[in-house]
C-alpha cells in the first residue's frame, strides 16, 4: 500500500511538470511572435522604444512655432527621436509618456516665455517659464510637464516656442525624454 501511495503521488508531480512545461512553451512563443511582429512594424529590440536628449546651447529670440532643438542625445533607443529638427516620430502603434523640462535663459528685458508639447503639430500640453531678469537679479526658472499619448505609427512629437522671444537654457538644463509603455497581453498567463 505504501509503495503504491508514492508511486502514484511521483505519478502526479511528473503529469503536473509536463503541463507547466507546455504552458511555458505556450508562453514563450506568444512572446518570440509579439517580438517578431513589433520588428516587422520597424520597432528595434523587441520593441523598445526610449530616448532621453538635452540642450547644449542657450536659445533665444527664436520664432513661435519654432521647434526646440534638443541636440545632445543620451539615448536613443529604436531611432525614433530626431535631434535635427528635435522631434521623436513614433515607429509603431501604442501608447508612450514624454517628459519636457525646460529652464529660463535669463536676459534683462526678456518677457516670459510660452513653450508647448506638440503631437502633430497640434498643442498637448503648455509650459510657461519666466526668464524676466534685472541687472541685479537671475531669475533662473524651471518648468516640466509630462503626458502619456497614444500614438499612431508616423506621429510626431515636438516642444515648440508659444511665442517670440523666448529663451531656453542650454548647458543640459533642459531636456526632452520619451519611452513606449509595454502592451498587456492578457493571453499570458502567470504560472508558479
Amino acid at each position: 500500500m505504501l509503495i503504491t501511495g508514492i508511486s502514484s503521488e511521483i505519478t502526479q508531480r511528473k503529469i503536473t511538470a509536463l503541463l507547466n512545461t507546455g504552458r511555458q512553451t505556450k508562453t514563450k512563443r506568444q512572446s518570440r511572435k509579439r517580438r517578431q511582429a513589433n520588428l516587422a512594424a520597424g520597432v528595434s529590440g523587441g520593441g523598445t522604444v526610449a530616448f532621453f536628449a538635452t540642450l547644449i546651447n542657450n536659445i533665444h529670440h527664436e520664432a513661435e512655432g519654432d521647434l526646440v532643438p534638443f541636440d545632445n542625445v543620451v539615448t536613443n533607443e529604436g531611432s525614433a527621436y530626431r535631434p535635427n529638427p528635435g522631434q521623436f516620430v513614433a515607429p509603431a502603434p501604442g501608447l508612450y509618456v514624454f517628459s519636457v523640462t525646460l529652464q529660463s535663459y535669463p536676459v534683462v528685458g526678456q518677457p516670459p516665455s510660452g513653450y508647448a508639447l506638440n503631437k502633430n503639430g497640434v498643442e498637448v500640453s503648455k509650459l510657461y517659464i519666466d526668464g524676466s531678469t534685472t541687472i541685479d537679479n537671475l531669475n533662473y526658472e524651471t518648468t516640466s510637464q509630462t503626458a502619456v499619448l497614444r500614438l499612431d505609427k508616423g506621429d510626431v512629437i515636438a516642444v515648440t516656442n508659444r511665442g517670440a522671444n523666448g529663451g531656453v537654457h542650454g548647458d543640459h538644463y533642459s531636456s526632452f525624454c520619451g519611452f513606449s509603455l509595454p502592451t498587456y497581453d492578457s493571453s499570458i498567463q502567470v504560472i508558479g
